[in-house]
């Protein structure tokens, strides 16, 4: 799936992009973050994102073209491929690490399992959500540790 977003410090900058998306894709939920030191706008529908990578494209994007020509490749059955060429352009943001395809398929596993425990914790199957808890710190342990 692909997940959009964009990095800026001035929060205004990000509410008149945002705005502008939300006037040529009505209907589309773009969310705008506000942190200590940064702003995000983010899109989080893959059909969304697509649509504004390609018109990013065809406007004349430069410094991520190349970040958006790979991701607009992006299908079910290439999906490691794609985020190792994608880690291969980070640019600026080096630092930050990209999962290999074993640390998503462990990412994906705790998101389910946390997932069954908010359901059963809201279901009052407190036995069910107590395994899931286990299983929960049990698979986050082992994330970190093979990530480290």
């Amino acid at each position: 799936c692909i997940r959009l977003s964009i990095s800026q410090v001035q929060l205004p900058v990000l509410a008149h992009i945002q705005n502008f998306l939300q006037h040529v894709l009505p209907g589309s939920r773009i969310a705008l973050y506000s942190y200590k030191r940064s702003s995000e706008l983010s899109c989080c529908a893959e059909k969304v994102s697509r649509i504004i990578l390609q018109h990013m494209m065809a406007s004349g994007l430069l410094l991520k073209r190349a970040q958006a020509q790979v991701a607009l490749e992006l299908c079910a059955s290439n999906h490691a491929s794609i985020r190792s060429k994608l880690s291969e352009h980070k640019g600026n943001q080096k630092r930050l690490q990209f999962l290999d395809e074993a640390g998503c398929r462990r990412a994906s596993e705790i998101n389910k399992v946390a997932s069954s425990l908010r359901y059963y914790t809201q279901a009052g199957k407190h036995t069910k959500a107590l395994q899931r808890h286990v299983l929960l710190e049990a698979l986050r342990l082992r994330h970190a540790l093979l990530t480290a």
